[in-house]
């Protein structure tokens, strides 16, 4: 599995390439910030790329930061944002399919399966299949549909 690695004069950081969304809470406990501050690093900019991928109706945000904008942030914490491309989407993709498989969206967004297939039972994700219990219980999910959420949901 490749790894992604930044250095600075403060720390040397590894993270698995598989996951480009990160929990908030690696931005708190990586930049030693409170929720608070992590919060209002991404609502006024500091951090540019960050979503929230909490199902319908859930009154507690379940926040994810773009890897390469926690990099940014992490390697230059008092300057402002370098100014990223027009979109973050294209670099989150695996591949150009029209469909993502459960398993790959588990990864990318880095919560569990059943976070996915409640997002498809709420309607915010477009699943393709029938949802199945069991190993093989992946479904896949259209990638206009997981596009559109990401929009709806970015945090700014």
């Amino acid at each position: 599995m490749a790894a992604i690695t930044i250095v600075s004069p403060a720390f040397e950081l590894r993270l698995p390439s598989v996951s480009p969304l990160l929990p908030l809470g690696v931005l708190t406990a990586l930049g030693r910030l409170s929720e608070k501050a992590a919060l209002e690093l991404i609502e006024c900019g500091r951090i540019e790329w960050a979503w929230d991928i909490r199902r319908a109706g859930a009154a507690r945000r379940e926040i994810r930061v773009w890897r390469d904008s926690l990099f940014d942030y992490l390697a230059r914490p008092q300057q402002p944002a370098r100014g990223a491309t027009a979109t973050a989407l294209p670099e989150l993709w695996p591949h150009s399919r029209p469909a993502l498989r459960s398993t790959e969206l588990t990864g990318l967004f880095c919560c569990s399966s059943t976070h996915i297939h409640a997002l498809a039972r709420d309607g915010l994700l477009e699943a393709l299949d029938a949802p199945r219990r069991g190993p093989c219980g992946a479904i896949r999910v259209s990638r206009a549909s997981v596009e559109a959420f990401l929009l709806r949901r970015r945090v700014a």
